[in-house]
């Protein structure tokens, strides 16, 4: 044995500079009343087929799933990830999804005496002797184990049953509200219906109580803000209320909202000051705007895109005629509208805007994007260092980390290089920078920034922080050509 040579030298590694804060995916979520999302949940899924598999091929979570994921970008980008939330428009009880796919009848057939102990709430239900000889189907298998359940108890108090569509067993209470709840159950027959603790593919769904179509959204994004546009499968009545808190969420979702030839006119009124709602003439192209957000890619080049002119398969155009587009155009209800040419009917999305002050659909999703990658940035720099010392060392490590986010908004068209400013943009950038010559900047290169170390007090402590102003060019994009051919 010899003498450690940690007597001498002691060498300790470690790995620095590695990201520990991811960037948001800017995909759709939707908001269902289907029980397989559990209540208090967020399910994300990467592809139709996951969709499928989880609320089966029938339902309208996979018939929107394929709508959204079947969209692609003339890049040929395609959306990765969808994610859904439970609203709960009425009550709902505690449910228990047995995997799919179950053991086969012909098992449950040789089965005499079986057993299984359910929970619901406090309580155990040991059902004993279930005889399953006779049975020709799965229903009546699920069948015998409510009668027992019902011999067990002195009321009703669940149902047992059998999905044929899902292809899976269901617990359901009676009861509903989130007191309800249910257990895993035990016993031989727990884990033939595929509801074993444990088990791949089986769900618990705690009861809930009825909830705002707000209470719904703001309990998500508490659980996860990783999505940036939404919608709702179900009917929501304070559409005021989910478009306020749009607004002061400050440019970080977009809410697309369907809207009728009968109500867009009372909506868009309503809903008109508020930033980030998005009206869409008709329910079947209320996907569009979300698949189209989802699936920019903004590590590439010029991968800015303009909401309008998109195109998607399967869509019926809602706007043929001048009279009607110009009705929506002038309310901002966007639509999926034809002109022809040639003889050739021609059908796109139109005209790409939001209610609100930021109207581009495509600003709008390139300013959330520049957000997130700066604070991605700066929380990562900060987690990555010991210290970020109050002085010009410190400042400059965050000016490194906003610089990193400014030229890849250059690369991918975010912040846009060589844009022409008027007099009326000149003035505010002098006005909002406190420098004449910010606009030449801005201009030239797409971007002026100025930052600072500050010294500030909170709750009577003495504390010190980066204050960074960035104006940039934004990313508009072009929609009409306006053209004169004179002939000599």
């Amino acid at each position: 044995m010899a003498i450690p040579q940690t007597k001498y030298v002691n060498i300790i590694s470690a790995v620095g500079g590695t990201s520990q804060v991811s960037q948001r995916d800017l995909i759709g979520r939707i908001f269902t009343n289907n029980s397989l999302v559990p209540y208090g949940a967020v399910l994300e899924f990467v592809g139709l087929d996951s969709v499928g598999n989880w609320f089966g091929t029938a339902s309208d979570e996979y018939a929107f799933a394929s709508k959204y994921f079947g969209y692609v970008s003339r890049s040929g980008n395609v959306p990765q990830k969808i994610s859904f939330a439970l609203h709960s428009d009425v009550a709902k009880p505690a449910r228990l999804y047995g995997k799919v796919k179950p053991t086969s009848l012909a098992t449950f057939q040789n089965l005499a005496n079986a057993d299984i102990t359910i929970k619901i709430g406090e309580d155990s239900y040991a059902l004993t002797g279930l005889d399953f000889t006779a049975a020709t189907s799965l229903t009546d298998v699920a069948e015998t184990v409510t009668e027992a359940l019902d011999a067990a108890t002195t009321e009703t108090i669940a149902s047992f049953t059998y999905d044929s569509v899902l292809g899976r067993f269901v617990l359901t209470t009676v009861a509903t509200g989130t007191d309800v709840t249910v257990g895993y159950p035990t016993g031989t027959l727990a884990p033939l219906f595929g509801m074993s603790e444990g088990t791949v593919g089986a769900i618990l769904s705690e009861g809930s109580d009825s909830e705002s179509g707000l209470t719904a959204l703001s309990a998500s994004a508490e659980l996860t803000n990783n999505f940036y546009s939404f919608t709702f499968l179900t009917t929501v009545s304070n559409e005021e209320e989910i478009a306020a808190w749009v607004k002061a969420q400050n440019i970080r979702y977009m809410w697309s909202l369907g809207v009728t030839t009968s109500n867009a006119t009372t909506k868009a009124a309503l809903l008109k000051d508020y930033d980030g709602v998005g009206l869409t003439l008709g329910d079947d192209c209320v996907f569009l705007p979300m698949a189209i957000a989802a699936a920019i890619n903004y590590n590439t080049p010029n991968a800015s895109v303009d909401f309008m002119y998109q195109q998607a398969a399967g869509i019926q155009a809602s706007v043929t005629s001048q009279e009607a587009q110009q009705s929506y155009d002038s309310i901002r209800v966007n639509y999926y509208g034809t002109t022809q040419q040639a003889g050739n009917l021609i059908s796109f999305y139109q005209d790409g805007k939001l209610q609100g002050s930021v109207q581009s659909m495509g600003v709008f999703v390139n300013e959330a994007w520049l957000k997130d990658a700066l604070f991605t940035s700066i929380l990562n720099l900060r987690l990555s260092l010991d210290s970020l010392p109050a002085n010009e060392t410190g400042l400059a490590y965050v000016k490194t980390a906003i610089q990193e986010v400014i030229e890849k908004a250059q690369n991918n068209g975010v912040i846009s290089i060589g844009k022409t400013l008027d007099a009326t943009q000149k003035t505010y950038i002098a006005q909002i920078t406190g420098d004449k010559n910010a606009w030449q900047s801005i201009q030239s290169v797409g971007y002026w920034l100025s930052a600072t170390v500050e010294k500030y007090t909170e709750n009577e402590t003495e504390k010190y922080k980066v204050s960074y102003l960035l104006v940039y060019a934004k990313g508009d994009s072009i929609n009409f050509v306006d053209g004169k051919d004179i002939l000599i």
